[in-house]
C-alpha cells in the first residue's frame, strides 16, 4: 500500500511526495509516495500505508484522516499496490528515515 498524503497549505491542497534514497535496491532515487509491503501485524491496506508513512517520514497515524482507498494497481504479477488517500490534519515536520528517503516535497494539486 501507498499513502497519498494531502495537506492544505496556504489555502490550497498539496500532495506530499518523497524522493527515495539512492541506497535502496529497488527504485533508487525515484519520486514516490510513502508506502511498502504489508506486514503480518497490519490490519488492512490503510494500516500498512500509515505504518510505512510513519517509518519513512515520521508522519504519525493520528495526524492522518484516511479518506478512502483507490482500486488496486497491478504492477508486475503478483504485486498489487493499493493507494490509500489521507488528509494530513495538523502541521507536520518530517523526520526522515535516511536509509529510505532523501527528502519530501509538496506539489499543489492544481498542477495536475
Amino acid at each position: 500500500s501507498v499513502l497519498i498524503p494531502l495537506r492544505i497549505r496556504d489555502g490550497e491542497v498539496n500532495l506530499l511526495f518523497t524522493k527515495r534514497s539512492r541506497k535502496l535496491r529497488t527504485h533508487p532515487g525515484a519520486v514516490s509516495f510513502p508506502g511498502g509491503i504489508k506486514d503480518r501485524g497490519d490490519k488492512d491496506d490503510a494500516d500498512t500505508a500509515l505504518r510505512e508513512a510513519e517509518e519513512e517520514i515520521g508522519l504519525r497515524r493520528e495526524n492522518v484522516e484516511v479518506v478512502g482507498n483507490l482500486p488496486p494497481i497491478y504492477a508486475s504479477p503478483p504485486t498489487s499496490v493499493v493507494p490509500v488517500i489521507g488528509m494530513i490534519k495538523d502541521e507536520f515536520e518530517s523526520i526522515l528515515n535516511r536509509d529510505e528517503v532523501d527528502f519530501v516535497f509538496y506539489v499543489p494539486l492544481r498542477f495536475f
